[in-house]
């Protein structure tokens, strides 16, 4: 579909793209007076998520040895980050009687787990 040397273009289309969406749906959740409502928190991530991709495109396109153990570490780090954050949602309800939605809450730990994922990818390209 595209060629090999203006796929990286395309991600930074894509990212910009997302990135705006992110601002605009953020801006309209703050004029609402519901920020940070969810909604808004999955599109930063998936903007993040753009941005992370067309940064690591270099390394994961050669599809190498490098490239498998950037992505296995990267899960490897992002599952003991994961349980950290629900480990801290468990004690943060238990402790303080905190009442979030539940679709709220599912929203926060869905961007956080993209969020995660990505970075730690990030981190493990740069120190391999």
């Amino acid at each position: 579909m595209f060629k090999s040397n203006n796929s990286r273009t395309v991600y930074l289309i894509l990212a910009i793209l997302m990135t705006i969406n992110a601002v605009f749906i953020s801006i309209t959740t703050i004029y609402a007076g519901d920020f940070p409502a969810g909604i808004d928190m999955i599109t930063i991530s998936l903007a993040y998520m753009g941005w992370s991709i067309y940064y690591l495109y270099p390394q994961f396109k050669m599809n190498d040895e490098r490239t498998k153990r950037i992505k296995e570490r990267g899960l490897f780090y992002s599952f003991f980050g994961i349980m950290g954050f629900l480990l801290f949602i468990i004690i943060f309800i238990g402790f303080f009687d905190a009442q979030l939605e539940t679709m709220k809450l599912i929203q926060y730990l869905t961007s956080f787990i993209m969020i995660m994922i990505w970075t730690s990818f990030i981190v493990t390209s740069k120190r391999m």
